[in-house]
């Protein structure tokens, strides 16, 4: 080696633990290093052909991941043309000593003196500041990326027991744990005991025996623990999430707060429960029909109760966000294509509640394709008793239907009118047999019900003597849709349009009413009308029986049973209301009121859960006599959520005051105590629904913090 190349190389070896001079031309190679006081080149090895012993030596000490890499760069084309634009090249990898991967730079420089005619290359050991440069890399990326989840994160060495604490909120500053510390296990060991809940202790516990967490990380599995955690405002429910990271040398513990997800679970388990009921009830009612729907008309959401599995087969969701749209959507796949047009009109929205504008229920019948074949099906929709939701019947009247046709068979059979009655008896309580060209008619009865009404059971002119009978017969309410009917030329222009005229009425029997079923066809003969009369009484009051009972359900599913006010299901329907009012710019202004009671715990705690339910009731009373016309909501255990419009929200600052000069007084005489917010919303704004009760909420906190100074 010359004299440059010698001081070049003494002057790397200040830097590096060996140093290897190549010759480019021939491929020998001499490695060098130094004394202990670097003032002197020791020669270590040499070789006649440095690029082969090199492929041949990579194989054996580099680490398996980075051999390609290593090999790759330590070709003599490959290393030429890199150094062809700069004057040195550096490349970090690892080589294999006793067992584990250690990490070396390697750098090259080019013979300052003849570039083309040797190399120098420089081999360090820098496996601790890799290893601490990718930990402190590691721990930063772990951080930011948990940082939005976890409240707190600590970076342990499983080596050293050495750990570093990352939070991301300073809520848990008032446990005193330090953020940095030498042994976190034995650290923890104290802790645990001063701050976990005492039914909790042991699970939480086990964290702190090192073998355990090593075990319970291994192979990438994560270990998770729930338990509670003692503050000042009382006990948080936590999850803890531990992983081994950086070779499984490092241990990564989250630490997330979910206080609000466990509150929200044991909310929705009282709302499942309450539903529950409601759907029960409606079970049960569905087995005096095949299937029935439950429909909110502001939302067109459905609730489906089938009793029967004749209709399973249809796969139809018993759950759904649009009716009249999915129901429109079926028509093709389960109704009888001749009935298709007529079913489709019915079941357009807008048509269906104009019919029931006229009447209370509206009843159609049509095929549906039941396991191949058609059958009859008669629909009953009727109002809920809140005028929101709709209540649909479906019922299969094939053998029903099967004896309106033996009507018509027995009246081509037989000449004689009592015959067919007699035949027909067990279907209709009284048929008339009118002729459409003198309207002369025939009245059969099966039953004396009708007696009482002193109508003829024959005469010359049929439409004359009813509508001279109907103010007589039929109920005040119902004589004008009756009078409309019993119209020859109407009655006519209707049975062209569809196959049978149906109208529901109420007759004046003796000092009360009876529920009854018109039904008109066309005889075979297109000369005579066959009219039956059926008592439907017993059904009517059934559909009555059945709209009571399911709004008691539906009521008691959205009430708070404590306190008499809406309940969290009902906050969170209305809320998605009033954002479905603001997109489509139904709405101009409304406040949110989030209110919560003060002291709660402490009652509860020293003077038991019914103090504490009558302190509760005691603050729904208060906001509720505050906030008069506005609903009310209990949304928590301690929490009121109040939505003004109208006179409340103009009068909103105004009612405010009142209630917080109210809470000052109570403060003072040791009475329920409510720390509330408020926020508005006013058309144009950008802000939903959400975001005005988040707004709420907050000022609310605020509020509760200055009742802490008082």
């Amino acid at each position: 080696m010359d004299s440059t190349l010698a001081r070049v190389a003494t002057a790397l070896l200040i830097d590096y633990s060996s140093v290897y001079y190549i010759d480019l031309k021939t491929g020998r190679y001499e490695c060098y290093s130094t004394n202990p006081g670097y003032q002197k080149l020791e020669l270590l090895s040499s070789g006649e052909d440095f690029f082969r012993d090199c492929q041949r030596d990579v194989l054996a000490v580099v680490y398996p991941e980075d051999q390609r890499m290593v090999s790759d760069a330590l070709r003599r084309e490959s290393l030429l043309r890199q150094l062809r634009d700069k004057t040195t090249l550096s490349i970090v990898y690892r080589l294999m000593i006793d067992g584990r991967p250690v990490y070396h730079t390697m750098r090259i420089l080019r013979d300052p003196s003849d570039e083309e005619d040797s190399l120098i290359l420089g081999v360090l050991n820098v496996d601790e500041s890799v290893r601490t440069e990718k930990a402190t890399k590691t721990y930063n990326a772990i951080a930011k990326t948990l940082a939005n989840r976890y409240a707190t994160i600590y970076y342990v060495d499983l080596i050293s027991h050495h750990y570093t604490e990352y939070s991301s909120s300073n809520d848990y500053r008032e446990l005193e744990i330090p953020q940095e510390g030498s042994d976190f296990f034995e650290e923890t060991r104290k802790n645990v005991l001063r701050v976990i809940h005492p039914e909790d202790l042991d699970k939480v516990l086990m964290i702190s025996d090192k073998d355990f967490m090593v075990s319970a990380t291994q192979s990438g599995k994560k270990h998770l623990v729930e338990y509670r955690l003692l503050m000042s405002d009382g006990a948080h429910h936590m999850r803890l999430m531990a992983v081994r990271v950086d070779e499984g040398d490092h241990l990564i513990i989250a630490l997330e707060n979910i206080d609000e997800e466990v509150k929200s679970k044991e909310t929705m388990k009282d709302i499942s429960e309450k539903n529950m009921v409601f759907s029960q009830v409606a079970e049960s009612l569905a087995r005096q029909y095949g299937m029935i729907y439950y429909i909110d008309t502001e939302t067109d959401s459905y609730i489906e109760f089938t009793a029967s599995d004749e209709y399973k087969d249809f796969n139809i969701s018993p759950v759904g966000s649009d009716f009249f749209g999915t129901s429109q959507r079926n028509i093709g796949m389960i109704v009888h294509p001749d009935d298709r047009e007529q079913v489709f009109a019915a079941l357009d929205k807008p048509t269906m509640l104009k019919a029931l504008e006229k009447n209370d229920s509206f009843t159609m019948t049509y095929r549906l394709i039941m396991a191949g074949q058609s059958a009859y099906t008669r629909m009953t929709v009727f109002w809920a008793s809140d005028r929101k939701h709709l209540i649909m019947g479906v019922m299969n009247i094939e053998h029903e239907i099967r004896k309106e046709d033996a009507i018509k068979k027995t009246l081509a059979e037989n000449a004689t009118f009592y015959q067919i009655a007699t035949s027909l008896a067990n279907q209709y309580d009284t048929i008339y047999y009118v002729n459409m060209l003198d309207d002369h008619y025939i009245e059969f009865s099966s039953t004396d019900t009708y007696k009482s009404l002193d109508v003829r059971p024959s005469g010359d002119d049929f439409f004359r003597e009813s509508l001279a009978n109907i103010d007589r017969v039929i109920h005040p309410e119902d004589r004008s849709a009756f009078h409309r009917i019993l119209d020859k030329p109407t009655m006519i222009q209707m049975l062209r349009d569809k196959h049978m005229i149906t109208h529901t009425y109420r007759l004046l029997i003796g000092d009360g009413i009876m529920y009854a079923r018109l039904s008109i066809i066309w005889a075979t003969d297109n000369k005579h009308l066959i009219i039956g009369v059926m008592n439907i009484d017993q059904e009517i009051r059934k559909e009555k029986e059945i709209e009571k009972r399911l709004s008691a359900a539906n009521e008691k599913a959205y009430r708070d049973e404590m306190t008499g006010v809406k309940n969290k299901t009902a906050f969170t329907e209305y809320m998605e209301t009033l954002q479905e009012q603001i997109y489509q710019r139904q709405i101009r202004e409304f406040s949110i009121v989030v209110c919560d009671v003060n002291g709660l715990k402490q009652i509860s705690d020293s003077l038991g859960h019914i103090e504490g339910d009558a302190y509760i009731r005691s603050a729904s009373q208060l906001i509720c006599h505050t906030w008069e016309h506005s609903p009310v909501f209990r949304i928590g255990g301690d929490e009121f959520a109040v939505v003004l419009q109208g006179a409340d929200y103009q009068n909103r600052t105004a009612l405010e005051q009142r209630i917080k000069e109210q809470v000052q007084k109570n403060l003072k005489a040791g009475r329920v105590v409510i720390a509330m917010g408020m926020a508005d919303y006013s058309a144009g704004s950008a802000a939903s629904a959400d975001e005005v009760f988040e707004c709420a909420d907050k000022r609310m906190y605020e509020d509760k913090a200055a009742l802490k100074n008082c």
